[in-house]
């Protein structure tokens, strides 16, 4: 399933959970487990397990550890979820027997995480602390995610009961995305996107894109049938594809003897995590390129609703005389990161054109 679309440069990411609420996956931790002695409740539509049960954590270990082997160090892998706890492993128990499970439980579950998968982001949703009954734990773990550079998601972006509590863009724990989203990035989950709609929720998705850029989002995604989605909704699609993570702008350039400067805005949710490389280049009139590279450049700092300007050195007198077009190109190696420009303007190798200059 994967192979076809991680060839095609789309991104990964897993939630492997132990606990569901459809009947038809009664056994999302495996029958077996039950068998081998993990205790647990039989609830009408599910086992759930005893999540600090002995048993059930040796053979939950021993699932990651062979998943790990398998996935963890795949370049296609975005990031891994924490799914083990909670109802669809969002962290709670509300679908189920509502218990609070203490922190030493909840923390032999990151630590599992924590030791599997080194090389990977790891992802918490927020209702693990969001929604304790009690305070117990809630510092802990909101210590042990930033000491660990995790980060958050939140799952229920326009969800009915968050829609009537809290309205506008439905973040219940817009701290918890303040914390970490400099450092790492935050990803967001729509409701079933038929329920937003049939609720009157969805409002042509103004409180998705609002949760996107107050949680400063980098990854979201939705609950439902992506032709339905898209069909519905095409410019949005468009748009929060732009807004989400960093979208960078080039408002002006300027060339003096020995240095370029670049205005700079990120009109993007979010920053980027990773450095790219910036070639400054010169083309003749004869298509040669002359291409300075911007060492000093570092696009990470261009922060969302920013305007910044990078000075670069470039030795322009070492032109040969005549005729340049002046053009820019972030890239990370061999791979193009465009910029939002006009398409006139973009070159075949994601190269912005700027304009002509006479050296």
């Amino acid at each position: 399933i994967i192979e076809p679309y991680a060839a095609a440069g789309v991104g990964i990411s897993f939630r492997i959970t132990c606990k569901e609420t459809d009947a038809k996956m009664r056994y999302s931790t495996p029958q077996w487990v039950q068998i081998a002695g993990a205790k647990g409740t039989d609830l009408d539509n599910a086992w759930e397990p005893d999540y600090g049960d002995s048993v059930f954590l040796e053979k939950l270990g021993n699932f990651h550890k062979a998943f790990a082997a398998r996935y963890a160090n795949k370049d296609y892998v975005r990031y891994i979820d924490v799914g083990s706890y909670g109802d669809w492993g969002e962290g709670h128990t509300t679908f189920g027997t509502k218990k609070d499970w203490e922190w030493s439980v909840i923390k032999k579950h990151f630590d599992i995480y924590d030791k599997y998968y080194k090389s990977n982001l790891i992802v918490v949703s927020d209702d693990f602390i969001g929604s304790r009954n009690t305070s117990e734990g809630k510092a802990e773990m909101q210590k042990y995610i930033l000491d660990h550079g995790w980060t958050y998601r939140d799952d229920s972006i326009c969800v009915d009961w968050f829609a009537d509590t809290i309205g506008g863009d439905t973040v219940r724990s817009p701290e918890l995305f303040e914390a970490v989203w400099r450092s790492v990035p935050v990803v967001l989950e729509l409701e079933h996107y038929a329920a937003t709609v049939a609720n009157n929720n969805w409002q042509n998705g103004v409180n998705f894109l609002a949760a996107a850029v107050n949680t400063h989002a980098t990854y979201a995604g939705f609950h439902g049938y992506p032709k339905q989605w898209v069909n519905d909704n095409p410019q949005f699609a468009v748009t929060m594809g732009n807004k989400l993570g960093y979208w960078y702008f080039v408002d002006k350039v300027t060339v003096s003897e020995n240095k370029v400067s670049i205005d700079w805005q990120n009109k993007g949710a979010c920053k980027a995590y990773n450095k790219y490389s910036l070639d400054i280049i010169f083309t003749d009139e004869s298509g040669q390129d002359t291409v300075f590279a911007a060492a000093d450049f570092d696009n990470t700092t261009i922060m969302p609703n920013e305007k910044k300007t990078t000075e670069h050195l470039v030795d322009i007198k070492s032109l040969v005389s005549g005729k340049y077009t002046v053009s820019i190109r972030m890239h990370k190696g061999d791979t193009p990161v465009y910029l939002a420009v006009n398409k006139g303007h973009t070159g075949t190798d994601g190269r912005c054109v700027l304009g002509i200059l006479t050296v």
